[in-house]
């Protein structure tokens, strides 16, 4: 084990810095995609094609942070600087805030589905 001050603080800000990196490249959008994905909702090729079903989940999603950031400036949030300290909380608001996004995708799919004729 390197006891080295300088070695460890330097081991140190790299992983602040690698922490604060995977903070801001996780996205609510990323996070909706995966759920959908993990739902067998979309598939990879879904994705990579970025197919008519992918582009939509994008298209709800944006409306669904359009919405919330409206309701954040109505409800006078604050809004809340990126620091080591906090990424975890700022991650587990992302994972909160793509679940609820993929429950109103559900609730649009079966709001979609046709009426029974029989």
């Amino acid at each position: 084990m390197n006891n080295n001050p300088v070695t460890s603080a330097a081991q140190l800000a790299q992983k602040h810095e690698e922490k604060i990196k995977e903070c801001r490249e996780t996205t609510i959008e990323k996070l909706v995609i995966s759920l959908c994905v993990e739902a067998e909702y979309l598939t990879k090729q879904d994705v990579q094609e970025r197919s008519r079903r992918y582009q939509w989940v994008l298209k709800i999603t944006e409306y669904c942070l359009d919405a919330t950031s409206l309701e954040d400036v109505v409800e006078g949030e604050p809004v809340v600087p990126l620091t080591y300290s906090n990424c975890d909380k700022l991650i587990a608001e992302k994972q909160r805030k793509a679940r609820s996004i993929v429950t109103i995708i559900a609730k649009e799919i079966v709001r979609g589905l046709p009426a029974y004729q029989s």
